[in-house]
């Protein structure tokens, strides 16, 4: 199936009095799929967007929409080889980093203790905290140290502009394999 023929596999099941969305040319729908993904490259939203009908899902394959994402993500480096003879199977299959969560390292260290305030010593105290990596298509990067749990603070991370004691802005670049982040 090709996206020539799209129609007539994306018709409302029953009859409608409102315009049904197959009704729209198939150029329209390609550029509504791309505002889908956007800057943001959110290309999760895309496949969930493809179980829809059959008509989406083969709107979903389109190779200009997948080149575009390849290139915004590798930049120059990316063209089609034997190993990736499509550009989504390149962008499925190829290491690169995820736009849609956060990574998050937790660190933990024991160190010497010292008498508390119930007079006890504990030879050993557990030290715990969490490192908050968020990575954006555009080239910034934001950074957070804390002892708060990701279940708190997972939801703060989600934007570019979040602001409170503590973040680092900056920006990364990928070369080759290898992220390098600066941080202020």
């Amino acid at each position: 199936m090709t996206i020539d023929n799209v129609k007539s596999h994306c018709e409302p099941e029953c009859e409608q009095k409102e315009t049904h969305i197959s009704s729209l040319p198939v150029e329209l729908l390609l550029y509504i799929f791309r505002w889908v993904v956007s800057d943001e490259l959110d290309l999760r939203s895309l496949e969930q967007l493809s179980c829809v009908c059959h008509g989406f899902y083969v709107c979903s394959r389109d190779p200009e929409l997948w080149r575009l994402s390849c290139q915004r993500v590798w930049g120059k480096t990316a063209w089609l080889t034997k190993d990736f003879p499509s550009w989504r199977d390149m962008f499925v299959r190829r290491p690169h980093l995820r736009f849609d969560g956060i990574y998050i390292s937790k660190i933990q260290y024991y160190r010497f203790g010292e008498a508390g305030l119930d007079h006890f010593y504990k030879p050993f105290h557990l030290v715990e905290y969490y490192r908050y990596l968020r990575v954006f298509p555009d080239g910034h990067v934001i950074m957070l140290t804390t002892a708060e749990e990701p279940s708190i603070m997972v939801m703060k991370l989600r934007s570019k502009t979040t602001s409170f004691e503590g973040i680092q802005v900056g920006k990364y670049k990928m070369i080759g394999d290898l992220v390098c982040c600066i941080v202020n």
